[in-house]
């Protein structure tokens, strides 16, 4: 059968129609192979730590993902000014997690897994930009140091590393040089830290915060929520404090029974030891 024009042009409209409605297309995705490689030796850029701090024995936890905002976990850069993801092939909490083992080991700290003085580290940004030819990381990470004996965190800092190089896009030494050397630079700065060297021997002077249980925890948010406060402001008071769990079901039933929001709650037991 012969179309008309009319027919032709109809066909064009709702292919057009079809066209707008459908979801936008994906960014573009380069995957690497993540792992360790900095562009110079761990030696080259040791830390300052003290003899004595050296043969503390200290127990690094599994690193935890903090980054605000982060979708897809895989996500670690992008391409300025065009639609490109750069996407890690593992878990980069694990990478971070092997990379602070091998890194205390090699400055030869004493790295046991039963020692009472645990290494906690929550990863805030872990992400290179890259723009033409430039390549820069940035790479936050939260520093706690837990004592188990007297369950208190005795230290707590974000602690920061910065690299920068110029190559080409598609070699993936670039991405790994710079996420290695500002990954390496924030370990550095905590081992380096005098804050961090007292906390570890235990010294009265540290900053210490107190572990907190679920039933008082809900101690604190019942007035607030009897007063009528925002989630909001009951979700601040959970993420200012440190949980010792874990969550029992009558302390989820408890917190259910006073009303606190589910978000709150949920909350609460992920930070929850």
């Amino acid at each position: 059968m012969r179309r008309t024009a009319a027919t032709a042009l109809t066909s064009i409209a709702l292919v057009a129609l079809i066209l707008a409605l459908a979801p936008p297309s994906h960014a573009d995705v380069k995957t690497i192979d993540l792992r360790f490689a900095p562009s110079e030796t761990d030696e080259d850029l040791a830390p300052t730590v003290p003899a004595d701090v050296l043969s503390i024995p200290i127990r690094v936890e599994d690193v935890t993902d903090g980054r605000p905002g982060q979708a897809d976990p895989a996500v670690i850069g992008r391409f300025r000014h065009k639609e490109v993801e750069v996407h890690a092939d593992r878990p980069v909490t694990a990478h971070v997690t092997d990379t602070v083992h091998r890194l205390l080991e090699g400055w030869n700290l004493t790295v046991a897994p039963g020692a009472s003085r645990a290494l906690e580290s929550e990863l805030r940004l872990f992400e290179v930009e890259v723009d033409k030819g430039a390549f820069n990381a940035n790479v936050h990470v939260l520093f706690r140091l837990r004592d188990d004996d007297r369950e208190t965190y005795t230290f707590q800092a974000i602690h920061a590393g910065h690299d920068g190089t110029v190559g080409l896009r598609g070699k993936e030494a670039n991405y790994n040089q710079v996420l290695s050397n500002a990954l390496r630079e924030a370990v550095v700065v905590l081992l380096s830290d005098t804050k961090f060297h007292e906390a570890l021997r235990g010294d009265a002077g540290s900053i210490v915060v107190t572990l907190i249980s679920p039933a008082n925890l809900l101690d604190r948010l019942i007035p607030l929520q009897r007063a009528g406060a925002a989630e909001s402001a009951l979700l601040e008071v959970v993420e200012a404090r440190r949980i010792r769990g874990p969550f029992t079901d009558a302390d989820v039933a408890a917190w259910n029974e006073a009303g606190i929001p589910d978000a709150v709650l949920g909350e609460a037991i992920r930070r929850a030891e």
